[in-house]
Order: structure tokens, then sequence, then C-alpha cells
């Protein structure tokens, strides 16, 4: 026997919600762990059983042996837990002990735990899967972005290669183009987020819902941030992102010749770098790292990621001007030129990889995630450090695939299923009938391989 629990993602829960009830007509049950009273009532309204987790109640419930593994690194992972002392540890052991108690272990019942692996609590589930502290497999839909209408299914809180994608009997149409011809969908969202992003028209009626979004939970660490503070950090944010309007752009550059190397920043805080770049999450310190391990005459080409003007305190960039063979680029240069005319690409788990395999270009990434099984692929550490830059690069130039685009297409045709994973505020076509109906078939057949 199965039993589908579905761990709320606050925004995409609502996705969720849909696909869960999708699940319910086939005739699976489904349930819910919710962390926020509103997306609980939500659900609840559709008829599922809900557990609420609050999180006073949650620090008070610590009834059991405290785990092998690091509670502390999953407090660090989330930005609404860091910083926030051993109350933060507790909530953690508490949500540790609720789902201990709600999915002990039952003869011949089988949990199949669907959620995001971004928060403190999800990947700790994912872990007492993993420890078999529970009967049960944690499963992360995860958009694969390049197509991005496809997506995996990764069974472990890294999306490492030698574990997952589950492999399944769903082959996706071959609809898989190249960068060059077809950009993947996330792109135009990107931009129409960052044309409301940049308005003082969004910024005020982002402060206005402070006070009349039903969201707002203060026993939910997500949404429990004070009002006041919470619209300070909305005015810091914007307040940066005119500071770097005005500083970077005034000293940023255009590259010079070619054979640079390419550093394309990621946001921060985001899980492609607090969770699959754990220990790595230090982006100043890559820049550093790399400029003291180039070569003479390398020229190191740092570019800001469009979505994150405003993440980041002037003192960042400044710093980054100080070190001698490092430039800044404006963000708005078309990433695909300046991949072809790079040595290498580095980032600490970016998509950009995908790209410059394309293009033929070697990459290194700070994450041991599925990617880094490709061929052309090589993942930093302190001890690649070690080994000069040239001798590296040129291993990967071996090592690479002259048809990547051939071997990139029979990966995501064996490993992925039709579909979009997301966040209806930003990506509203993942409502769609059609497209709930794609995700639903891919977790059907999951758990249909596992009977």
């Amino acid at each position: 026997m199965h039993k589908i629990v579905m761990i709320s993602n606050d925004y995409k829960t609502v996705f969720q919600l849909h696909v869960a009830e999708e699940l319910r007509s086939r005739g699976w049950p489904v349930e819910f762990v919710c962390f926020n009273r509103y997306f609980s009532s939500l659900v609840e309204g559709k008829g599922f059983n809900v557990t609420l987790v609050r999180f006073t109640k949650a620090i008070k419930n610590i009834n059991s042996t405290p785990p092998s593994y690091s509670i502390k690194e999953l407090v660090d992972q989330d930005p609404a837990l860091r910083g926030n002392g051993a109350g933060s540890e507790k909530y953690l052991l508490g949500v540790r002990s609720l789902v201990l108690n709600k999915y002990k272990k039952e003869k011949g019942v089988k949990t199949y735990f669907i959620g995001e692996s971004s928060r403190g609590h999800e990947s700790l589930i994912s872990r007492m899967c993993e420890y078999q502290e529970i009967n049960g497999v944690y499963l992360t839909p995860c958009t694969a972005r390049y197509p991005s209408n496809k997506f995996f299914i990764f069974t472990k809180e890294y999306q490492l290669g030698s574990t997952s994608p589950v492999k399944c009997n769903i082959l996706p149409n071959d609809d898989f183009q190249p960068f060059s011809q077809s950009s993947p969908k996330y792109f135009q969202t990107t931009k129409d987020y960052l044309v409301k992003k940049s308005s003082w028209g969004q910024l005020i009626g982002k402060l206005y819902s402070l006070w009349v979004n039903p969201v707002y939970d203060i026993e939910d660490v997500h949404f429990s941030k004070g009002r006041i503070k919470f619209a300070f950090s909305r005015l810091q944010h914007k307040l940066r992102s005119i500071v770097y309007n005005v500083y970077v752009k005034r000293i940023n550059t255009a590259p010079e010749g070619d054979g640079y190397v390419l550093l394309p920043l990621q946001r921060d805080p985001e899980s492609t770098v607090d969770v699959l770049g754990r220990y790595n999450e230090d982006q100043f310190k890559l820049v550093k790292d790399v400029s003291r391990w180039v070569p003479y005459g390398i020229k190191v080409y740092v570019k800001e990621h469009k979505t994150a003007l405003g993440d980041r305190p002037l003192s960042f960039y400044r710093k980054i001007s100080t070190l001698d063979n490092v430039f800044i680029l404006n963000e708005n240069l078309p990433a695909r030129q300046l991949i072809k005319k790079s040595d290498c690409v580095i980032s600490v788990s970016g998509t950009v990889t995908l790209e410059a395999l394309e293009l033929g270009i070697p990459s290194l990434i700070l994450s041991n995630i599925y990617i880094s099984s490709f061929p052309g692929v090589g993942v930093l550490s302190s001890e690649l450090f070690r080994i000069p830059y040239i001798n590296h690069i040129n291993k990967l130039q071996k090592e690479k695939n002259s048809n990547f685009l051939e071997f990139y297409k029979s990966y995501i045709l064996h490993n992925c299923f039709d579909g979009y994973v997301g966040d209806h505020l930003t990506e509203p076509y993942v409502l769609d009938p059609e497209n709930i109906n794609s995700v639903a078939n891919a977790f059907e057949s999951v758990l249909l391989n596992n009977e």
C-alpha cells in the first residue's frame, strides 16, 4: 500500500494542490503537511487531511533521540532559520519528532513524500527517508531548465546523478531544441519578473500587501518576520539595486579579446547555492580563489545574475574590484556571446554549464549534482585548485563530448518527464489542466513502478 504526502511549500502549494486533486481522482490516497495556516486552510477546503506544523508547538515537542546527521547544516541552508541560534535547531528537531510519530514505520505501508529541497524541514524529511527513520521515499520534482518543459524526479537531497533521477517508463515527446534555436521558457519569465521587480509601483504594492496578505503567519518561520523588519528589507533591496546601477555600472566593462574565464554569479540566498552548493556558498571566495588560480594574463570576468540586483551589498562589488585580474561585466550582455569567447565557465551550480557544453566550452562547478557526471564538466574543490589551471582545462577539453546535444538529448529523454513544475505566480502555465495531467502521470508512473 502506498500513501502520498505533499510537503507544502509556500505559494507552490497551489500547484501541489492541483496535482494532488488529480492523483486523488485516480484513487491515490493523498494528504498534506503544511507550515502555514493560510495554505493549510486552502488545502483543507478541498477535502484533504492536513497536518499543520506550528513553530511554538514544534520546539516543545522534541521527544525522540537526536539523529546522527547534522541539524545545524539544515538550519544554515534555510535563510529563514539561520541566525536564530538554538531555536531553529529545536524547531527542526520538533518537526522530526512530529514526522516520526505521524509516519512511523507500518508494515506494508510505504509513504511517498513529494516536496522541494530548499527549506530546512524539506531536506530534513528527505534525510529521514534516506536514513530509513521512516518507511518512505522523498520525491523532489526539479525543472530541467534546458529544455524547460521537462522535469526530473530526484530521490536524494542533492541532484546527484549516481543515485537519481528516478528511472521511469515514460518517454517525453521528442521536441528537444538547443539554446541557439529555442530559449527555455523561463528566460521570458525572468524578463517579465525583472520588469515588475524594477518598478516602484511593485515595491509599494508589496509593502501594502504586508498588512492585508492573509499568508502572513507569525507561526510560519518563512512568513513570521515582523512586518516592519520585512518592509525595511524590501526597501534595503531596492536601495541596493539603485546603488548597483550607479556604482557597478560605472566600473563595469566589456570583455577584451577571448580566452578569459567567465564566472556568472547566482542568486544568494537561493537553494542552488545554499543547498546544492553547501560549504561553497561564499561566491566572493570563489571569485578570489579563481583569480589566484588562473595563470598570468588570463582575465576573470564576473557577470551578475539579472534577478540578483539588490541582493548583495555594495561592499561585495567593491571587494571584487580590488582583485587585479577580475572585472565586472554589464549584466545585460548576452551570455551566449560571452561563453563562446571564453576559455571556461565557472559557477556554483548554474544552468549556464549546459549552454557552455553545447558550445564546446569546458565548465567547472562547485556542486556534485547530476550535471557533474557529464563529459567536459569538472567539480572544483580545494584539492583541484592545487592542479595547474591549464592542465585541468586541457583534461576537460579532451573529455568533452563533440556531439553534446545528442548526448544530452538522450539523457533528457531517458531521465525526464513531460511537464512544468513551479510557482503559479511567476509561471501561471503550470496550472494548465494539460500540464497538471502530465505531472500527475509522472508521479503515478513512479508509484506504479514501485508497487
